[in-house]
């Protein structure tokens, strides 16, 4: 019974927009079914894009000290949470961040969560200034954090009474990033990380195992009657906590659900985004039921999908990511921190940031080198790149990352011709060092490229050749080019490598050798543009060509 009443509660709530009243024809529009949704086809402007900018920013920023923070202030011990699960690294993680929470901020069972919402002030966020420089980067698209698994929204939400215009900055961050964003030509996305706050927030709900404050309840406890006389009055801790559940619940009280598809509707009705991104598998987890989370799911990318074709006139120019989708033709498949190992017949992205999703002070960012590489070596794949570049507290960047971004935009200034609008090639690469593939593997392989190493795009009838180092000795070498490959047909008739020149070659039965300059030119991935042959489809390769 229950099971059917969720079902009948959320065909309730999209009524009022049913996809029937939408006005676009009946060929254009999507019913909330997967073999409907197979109907998709991914928008050029995202295909041709490849590169996005991604503000992962909102109140955990304030205390710049990284991810999950308003989840593990509470967790004392893994005693705190006995009955509830808890991922193998945050017990460790949670003991820091307690630590640390009650030094700076106090005791959890007076402060937490819903004051660390109310500090975020967000005083020096300049988004159009900010927006100009993603854009020198290359980004083609910018994506906001709509809100994160603390369940604050970042935009003037009409059902989440915790959000950024009530609590905090009280701006509309959403909104304002929205306006910069078209101003200078870019798509723009959000991000919706809500679906599991019902069981992520629980540990407010908890209380020390140990110590002078043992069994004294977080303040998770709080109503709105005990607000009277405090920066909260009028709020009820509720909205941001989530009911507390029992251990090993699947599903949480029918509010909570409700309310994330009422206020994810919200998001999509008023800021009409272009790309809309769920940190979830095959469905939002708003319970652990999948015949829960189905036809909410369906729904929302059915609605997201018509919605948009009513908005811009034009049907499929909107995008969905998710982490699991059941057809990567329906939804572009999304790989968080990780990349495919393969080419991939769709087109997909990979979401990685350059440090600690949230800021965190003194963290160790990534290189302009590694993310080049990686970036070069995703788009091979027929892959995308949303990189989350982490604002702290005030809102601006710090020097490193501004750094980061020139050196990006630098190589883009000279490379980009063989990024933007491309395919994958016969093979995406050749050499020795592949990636492994998969979610959160970027953290379990260290990839030594040299410049034996190349992966390739195409377009326009020309293929574009990156060394992923300068060559050691004076010739970068290709096999996959040679003579006798049987990749591709044809005569080269010129070499050009971006930055520099035209440069000569020899092509035998063997390999395509090109001449290089007598100094190294540009930095990181090297471009050789190669014009004349023709590729053979159907007999390439959807994985690495081995150096023989």
């Amino acid at each position: 019974m229950k099971f059917i009443k969720i079902i009948t509660i959320v065909i309730l709530l999209f009524s009022c927009n049913n996809i029937k009243d939408i006005k676009v024809s009946e060929k254009q529009a999507y019913d909330p079914t997967w073999v409907s949704l197979e109907n998709y086809n991914c928008p050029k402007w995202f295909s041709d894009g490849k590169l996005g900018i991604w503000s992962h920013w909102g109140p955990t920023s304030v205390t710049e000290f990284g991810d999950w923070y308003q989840r593990h202030l509470y967790i004392e011990s893994p005693e705190t949470m006995e009955g509830f699960s808890l991922l193998d690294w945050e017990a460790a993680r949670g003991k820091i961040v307690y630590d640390f929470h009650n030094k700076t901020y106090g005791h959890p069972s007076f402060v937490g969560a819903k004051d660390i919402c109310n500090l975020w002030k967000a005083n020096k966020f300049e988004p159009e200034k900010l927006m100009k420089l993603f854009k020198r980067v290359g980004a083609k698209y910018f994506v906001a954090l709509a809100n994160h698994h603390d369940n604050f929204d970042l935009w003037d939400s009409k059902y989440q009474p915790w959000n950024s215009m009530n609590i905090g900055p009280k701006k509309d961050i959403v909104g304002l990033w929205e306006k910069a964003a078209r101003k200078e030509g870019l798509h723009f996305g959000v991000t919706v990380h809500a679906a599991r706050s019902w069981y992520w927030m629980q540990p407010a709900h908890q209380s020390d195992a140990h110590g002078p404050l043992k069994g004294v309840l977080y303040d998770g406890v709080l109503r709105e009657k005990d607000g009277k006389g405090t920066w909260w009055e009028g709020y009820d801790p509720q909205d941001l906590y989530c009911k507390p559940i029992k251990p090993r619940q699947r599903i949480p009280d029918q509010e909570y659900i409700d309310k994330f598809v009422l206020r994810t509707k919200d998001l999509i009705d008023s800021y009409h985004p272009d790309l809309l991104y769920f940190d979830d598998g095959q469905y939002p987890n708003v319970s652990k039921d999948i015949k829960v989370n189905a036809p909410i799911g369906l729904n929302m990318y059915a609605y997201h999908y018509n919605q948009h074709a009513k908005w811009s006139g034009e049907k499929d120019q909107a995008v969905l990511n998710i982490k699991r989708p059941k057809s990567k033709k329906a939804i572009v498949y999304d790989v968080e921190r990780g990349a495919s190992g393969k080419k991939m017949k769709y087109p997909w992205q990979t979401d990685t940031c350059i440090g600690d999703w949230f800021y965190k002070k003194n963290v160790n960012y990534k290189s302009v080198d590694k993310i080049v590489d990686m970036f070069v070596d995703i788009v091979s794949k027929n892959g995308n790149l949303l990189l989350s570049v982490p604002q702290p507290n005030n809102g601006v960047l710090d020097n490193q990352e501004i750094a980061i971004l020139e050196g990006i935009a630098e190589w883009m200034d000279i490379n980009s011709e063989g990024i933007y609008a491309t395919k994958p090639w016969a093979v995406f690469g050749e050499g020795y060092v592949a990636t492994q593939g998969g979610r959160a593997t970027e953290r379990k392989e260290t990839i030594n490229y040299t410049g034996a190493d190349f992966r390739f795009t195409q377009k326009e009838g020309v293929v574009y050749a990156f060394a992923m180092d300068w060559p050691d000795k004076e010739q970068a070498v290709i096999q996959a080019m040679s003579k006798d490959s049987p990749l591709v047909n044809g005569k080269i008739s010129k070499i050009t490598l971006l930055g520099y020149g035209n440069l000569s070659f020899n092509r035998d039965k063997n390999s395509l050798k090109i001449n290089l300059p007598n100094r190294v030119v540009g930095k990181y991935a090297f471009c050789f543009k190669i014009e004349g042959l023709t590729t053979i489809f159907e007999n390439g390769k959807d994985t690495l060509l081995k150096k023989e």
